[in-house]
């Protein structure tokens, strides 16, 4: 079993710790995807534990994405892909994910 402590001897890994593996980066939005509006990722290895997914690049945004998972197949879509937002048109911002299990 891995644990470690840091300098105070405070754990930061311990049994209860959960950890994220990684498989891959999803970069989806208008200079990623361009004019595509949903899209899929095929993964086996979502069966290997409790698939996650994590944005990567801030907050977010009312305009991202929404990505689901279900089975095997990672899955994004704009609902509303095309907006005007106070004065600018906001069509599929950019956004970068990771994705895997826990």
């Amino acid at each position: 079993m891995l644990e470690t402590w840091d300098a105070a001897g405070q754990p930061v890994i311990d049994r209860e710790t959960r950890l994220f593996r990684q498989f891959g980066t999803l970069r989806i939005g208008r200079d990623f995807t361009g004019n595509d509006g949903v899209g899929t990722v095929f993964d086996e290895r979502f069966d290997t534990g409790t698939a996650v997914f994590l944005r990567l690049d801030g907050g977010a945004n009312a305009y991202d994405a929404v990505v689901t998972i279900a089975g095997r197949t990672l899955t994004w879509e704009f609902f509303e892909p095309v907006r005007w937002r106070n004065g600018v048109l906001v069509t599929r911002p950019n956004a970068r994910y990771a994705y895997g299990v826990m």
